[in-house]
């Protein structure tokens, strides 16, 4: 006995279309015209006027981390029903190895911790903190034996879970060996700190300089060594995670175009929020955004959040994902420090950041089942969660590679069906710029014919206010305040006494 959906719209990478979905066991095992799907001997769930979404995989979170003397607020019970709300039917969790502790202690953990508790299909990547010897055979080993294939490393937090270079090229140099995959987060933490104490020094403890001192350029160049470094490893599969800044969007991109495997990923808070209204509000108010990376001035030389929108829409960042580790306010993100600054590096959930046509997005069910992508596996939100082993192998192949485009240089499916942008080539970045130009004034675009002046008279279209907003609208204008301030910050030097 399988399922029905009857009558719903199912939205697929190509647009949404109206379809009859069969279920079997856990997987998609047919499509139908609306009203012909098989009914006997199948429970038929009426979705007439409903959604039929794939499930999501949110391959970055933090539940039941123990962090700075306290624990974040979302277990494995609490932060996968919440997932299964979202729709979200599978979660990669970060498996922490504390200092000190073995590999294989830190993973035995987090299979107690979840045991029993998920209310959705969950895998884990395993962090590494002290990397030796043993860590290095518990790579092989977990990748052989744990389906564990992935790997996060921090170039930031010297003195806490820090790598240095030389660590960082002999773990991808056994990753090119084991087939597994490095997850990074690139932020230069020998040069934040410098910044961060000299700040302090200076009296300099409001949330906003938490971003001030945490610069753009550090992440770009952290991920331009990541980069390198995996290049020289042998091109081993490189994930950037939680991206925030342009430089940073830029390294990756130049990477992919140039055939590494390399893969960006960014989250809500960079692709919706700004300093300003943030983390510039006094206090513990401004407090509540802080997170690591920081979020990002709308003022400064880069527009960071409408270029992370265009490296989605161009398939220069592969995946959007949460990096789900909450604190709750009192008690957490309080600030408790002489002098005070912000305790956390995290921001708090916010359930209204992913928003359609500038109105929040309410959870939907349909009779309790979220489904996977045709042919995928798929099923219904369990009492209780199991665990995915090898789920990390399919990282390598997140976003589609030059070779996955066809011989016009069109982008990917995806991109056609929810953004509608056509005839861009990964060899010629500014194609774009005209298409861009005229959908921004609500326009239909001009593509002009190879070889050809004549130009196709241009209709008035209709944008969704969310497509308008991933396509482009015009800058803000710049605060000459705000940029000098920044300007004198970061390179202020000491004055002579």
């Amino acid at each position: 006995m399988g399922t029905l959906i009857a009558n719903g719209t199912v939205i697929s990478p190509t647009g949404r279309i109206a379809q009859d979905v069969l279920v079997d066991g856990e997987r998609i095992v047919a499509l139908y015209i609306p009203g012909t799907g098989p009914r006997d001997g199948h429970r038929v769930i009426d979705a007439t006027g409903k959604y039929v979404i794939p499930g999501g995989i949110d391959v970055h979170t933090h539940l039941d981390l123990p962090l700075g003397g306290t624990v974040v607020s979302d277990n494995f019970e609490t932060g996968t029903i919440a997932a299964a709300w979202g729709g979200v039917t599978t979660v990669v969790d970060m498996a922490d190895q504390h200092t000190g502790e073995s590999v294989y202690d830190g993973l035995a953990e987090w299979h107690e911790k979840a045991a029993g508790k998920c209310a959705v299909d969950y895998s884990f990547t395993q962090m590494i903190s002290t990397l030796d010897d043993e860590s290095l055979k518990a790579m092989d080993y977990l990748t052989e034996h744990e389906g564990i294939t992935s790997f996060k490393f921090f170039m930031a937090y010297p003195g806490a879970c820090y790598s240095d270079d030389g660590q960082i090229l002999r773990a991808m140099q056994q990753a090119s060996h084991n087939g597994g995959l490095i997850m990074m987060h690139a932020e230069n933490g020998i040069a934040i700190d410098v910044l961060v104490a000299q700040a302090l020094a200076r009296g300099e403890t409001d949330p906003k300089y938490h971003s001030f001192t945490r610069p753009p350029e550090l992440e770009g160049e952290a991920t331009h060594r990541a980069i390198v470094l995996s290049k020289v490893a042998g091109n081993v599969p490189l994930y950037i995670v939680h991206m925030s800044a342009a430089e940073a969007l830029d390294e990756v991109a130049e990477a992919r175009h140039n055939g590494q495997n390399v893969f960006g990923e960014t989250c809500p808070q960079y692709l919706h929020l700004t300093l300003e209204g943030t983390l510039d509000r006094p206090g513990f108010e401004g407090a509540k955004f802080v997170c690591s990376p920081p979020l990002r001035s709308k003022h400064d030389h880069r527009n960071h959040r409408a270029d992370l929108w265009k490296g989605l829409r161009m398939n220069e960042l592969a995946v959007v994902a949460t990096d789900h580790c909450p604190f709750c306010f009192k008690d957490q993100k309080e600030l408790r420090e002489d002098p005070p600054r912000p305790r956390w590096h995290r921001a708090p959930a916010r359930t209204d950041l992913p928003r359609c046509g500038g109105r929040r997005a309410e959870p939907r069910t349909l009779g309790g089942n979220v489904l996977h992508h045709p042919g995928a596996p798929v099923r219904a939100v369990p009492e209780e969660g199991h665990h995915c082993p090898r789920l990390g192998r399919g990282h390598r192949d997140l976003g589609s590679e030059p070779q996955d485009r066809d011989r016009r240089g069109q982008e990917a499916p995806l991109q056609h069906g929810l953004l509608g942008v056509r005839g861009h080539d990964h060899r010629r970045p500014h194609r774009h710029r005209d298409v861009t130009r005229h959908r921004a004034r609500g326009e239909r675009p001009v593509l002009r014919p190879a070889r050809s002046r004549e130009v196709p008279e241009a209709r008035p279209l209709q944008l969704p206010r969310l497509a308008i907003r991933v396509l482009g609208l015009p800058r803000a204008d710049k605060s000459p305040e705000v940029d000098r301030e920044r300007r004198g910050y970061r390179y202020r030097l000491p004055q002579s006494t």
